[in-house]
């Protein structure tokens, strides 16, 4: 046998959210509707992607110490009719679609853009540096360091350059 284990994402007066990761499967759904035969609970909602039910309930007839009680043992009374249901309860996150040819590329283009924009920064930091501190080999080692970054970055650009 399992147990819940829900963590509380955030909680006002009357309203709870909790994640749990049992919220991403398909069965899931069953448990708003008995959890809405609580009396004092006002709506119940799971979001299967994010992992979260969305639990509002009137403060006024039940109060958050109930509510936990009481949304444990219906949560526990569904969890055994589930288990009954499915011989084998196992989580399985949801599957990211792989990624196309164009998406990769496009991966690589930004990974090698930023590559190049860091390292403009950085050899132009560095030959401020050396004017800063007068010390020309800095400055020099710094020009050099711009000017083949720059160049690479032009020539990667350059067909957007010659139009």
């Amino acid at each position: 046998m399992f147990s819940l284990k829900a963590i509380i994402l955030s909680q006002t007066k009357g309203r709870i959210r909790l994640a749990c990761p049992q919220f991403h499967t398909a069965h899931v759904d069953s448990w708003t509707k008995h959890l809405l035969e609580v009396p004092g609970v006002l709506s119940a909602s799971i979001n299967k992607k994010a992992g979260t039910m969305l639990v509002t309930y009137d403060p006024k007839k039940i109060d958050y110490p109930v509510f936990n009680m009481v949304f444990n043992h219906q949560v526990d009374k569904q969890i055994k009719r589930d288990v009954d249901a499915y011989e084998h309860f196992t989580y399985t996150p949801p599957q990211k679609e792989p990624m196309t040819d164009v998406q990769k590329k496009r991966k690589i283009q930004r990974k090698l853009r930023r590559f190049e924009n860091r390292n403009m920064v950085v050899s132009g930091i560095t030959l401020l540096a050396g004017i800063a501190t007068k010390n020309w080999y800095l400055h020099a080692f710094g020009g050099w360091w711009f000017t083949a970054a720059a160049l690479a970055h032009s020539w990667r650009y350059r067909k957007t350059i010659w139009r």
